[in-house]
């Protein structure tokens, strides 16, 4: 008997170990019978699709998932326990935050202690991430190829250019200057100087052009061009500027940096062909190591952030793809030369900077470009800046499973004077709220958390408080989330990486109900 007590319990202590370490895999596990219904599903799965393994186990995918998935998957359930072999397939999913997830579906079947194949196994990873630093990779890496024929080819042209104007020239002198010779050189002298432009936009977008740099404050230069920006896209189309630093120093050339604002705004205006709003939105912020993961030409430091939006025709996902590739118009013919963005793209890349775009059809687009600032006129502009928005007594939840942002968050609040409660994950952050629900004035969400979701976490606290303040941040494009009815309802989402002011500003906001 003592034995088998000790043999007992060593395998209750290896099924706890084997449970412990599937339910916290990074990974959805599950296990189906023969007719294909879920006898078990890990936490993972459970975060991912928004239902409890209560709710699962005992039933079959039909009655969990869409009909078209339900089929697919037990298509390839089928599969496996027809060849008694595993099986890997890729295919979009989507999940519980209500995003297209790119999924490896790993199927191997499972055998009874007969021998006999009794069910099939389910591993789900979640390649999303891995695929998105792919393609940025990759269309990196395109450009780079692109921007180096471009260069080359402007180097070509311009020699032949130079040709063309010299000798034209030569020819304008010793002609009549009342012969129709005078004219159809006076034609190619234009001709000439219009191709010795684009030439230009394509030394500029293959970084070869030569920079002359200077310290200015961007919100400055911004609103130096606002009037010529009001001239540029017409009356009918409102446009507004928001500056959420007091000061962004940057190491850039001005000339350029104009050139790309107002390529972007000339873009957005012909995107509203019957009238809009055109929004300039400009922040600092701190590269956080998240958001560095997710952008991988992001390096350690402060970057001016500048994003102008449009509310007009938008982007299909191919045209997005090209946006930035020289020669690329979605214009009529004799009515862009593709160059534009290209040249931006450039700028920006020869200024260490990037460029992104978030656009969907008939939704708008989201340009939102970064520049390096520089750090030691960052802090003397600090030290001179106008005060940041004013702290508080009030309690604030913060939950963020990224601790380095966490303990950010957490010490510019605390030095603000407010009283901060901390959570790790979206479980732990509904314990706390159900622990000092009636003292918390405020609750900070990371979109994306372990074990629950920041708006997971929002439904729930909206059932026993539904005026309760809310703060969402993620390091996703805001357009990315689906907003609702939240808006309506004290509740707001800034993007990482956000500034304190942004914070600061945020916060009371919210509090104070404005």
């Amino acid at each position: 008997i003592t034995e088998i007590k000790k043999a007992t319990e060593a395998l209750r202590e290896s099924e706890e170990r084997f449970r412990g370490m599937v339910e916290h895999l990074p990974l959805a596990m599950i296990l189906k019978d023969l007719e294909g219904k879920y006898q078990y599903v890990n936490q993972r799965f459970e975060e991912w699709f928004g239902i409890s393994r209560e709710s699962t186990v005992g039933k079959n995918s039909l009655e969990l998932f869409s009909e078209e998935e339900a089929s697919l998957y037990m298509a390839l359930d089928q599969d496996v326990l027809q060849t008694e072999r595993s099986q890997e397939k890729e295919f979009a999913m989507t999940f519980f935050d209500g995003q297209e997830h790119i999924v490896r579906d790993i199927k191997f079947p499972m055998y009874g202690a007969n021998g006999k194949v009794n069910g099939v196994g389910v591993i789900l990873l979640d390649l999303t991430e891995q695929r998105r630093t792919e393609g940025q990779l990759l269309q990196s890496q395109k450009m780079e190829a692109i921007g180096q024929l471009a260069g080359g080819v402007a180097h070509d042209f311009n020699n032949m250019l130079q040709v063309i104007h010299g000798y034209t020239r030569l020819a304008m002198e010793d002609a009549n200057s009342s012969s129709d010779t005078q004219g159809y050189l006076n034609q190619v002298q234009k001709a000439s100087e219009r191709a010795a432009s684009l030439t230009r936009q394509l030394l500029a977008f293959s970084r070869q052009q030569i920079l002359e740099k200077e310290v200015f404050d961007l919100n400055n230069l911004i609103g130096d061009q606002m009037k010529m920006l009001r001239r540029v896209i017409g009356e009918n189309i409102e446009l507004d500027v928001h500056t959420r630093s007091p000061v962004l120093p940057v190491l850039a050339d001005a000339g350029m940096i104009e050139q790309v604002l107002m390529n972007l705004c000339i873009n957005a205006r012909d995107a509203m062909p019957d009238g809009g709003r055109l929004l300039i939105e400009t922040r600092g912020a701190l590269a956080t190591p998240d958001f560095m993961a997710q952008n991988p030409w992001a390096r350690e430091g402060s970057y001016a952030i500048i994003a102008v939006n449009d509310n007009g025709t938008g982007m299909s996902p191919d045209v997005r793809a090209k946006i930035f590739e020289p020669f690329f118009t979605t214009k009529e013919q004799g009515k862009g030369t593709g160059l534009g963005l290209s040249m931006v793209y450039g700028i920006l890349q020869q200024h260490e900077g990037m460029i992104t775009v978030y656009s969907e059809p008939g939704q708008g687009t989201t340009f939102t470009f970064y520049l390096p600032m520089v750090e030691d006129l960052l802090r003397d502009a600090e030290e001179e800046a106008p005060p940041a928005s004013a702290g508080g007594s009030e309690t604030i939840l913060i939950a963020e499973d990224e601790p380095e942002v966490l303990n950010l968050a957490v010490s510019l609040l605390e030095d603000k004077g407010y009283t901060i409660l901390t959570a790790v994950d979206g479980e732990e952050a509904i314990e706390v709220f159900n622990q000092e629900g009636d003292g918390i004035d405020l609750i900070i969400l990371d979109v994306v958390m372990p074990k629950l979701g920041g708006h997971q976490v929002l439904e729930i606290v909206r059932k026993t408080k539904p005026s309760l303040p809310v703060l969402l941040t993620t390091g996703y494009s805001p357009g990315k989330f689906q907003m609702g009815d939240y808006s309506a309802n004290r509740t707001k989402m800034i993007q990482k990486p956000y500034g304190s002011s942004q914070l600061f500003q945020s916060v009371r906001e919210l509090i104070d109900g404005e």
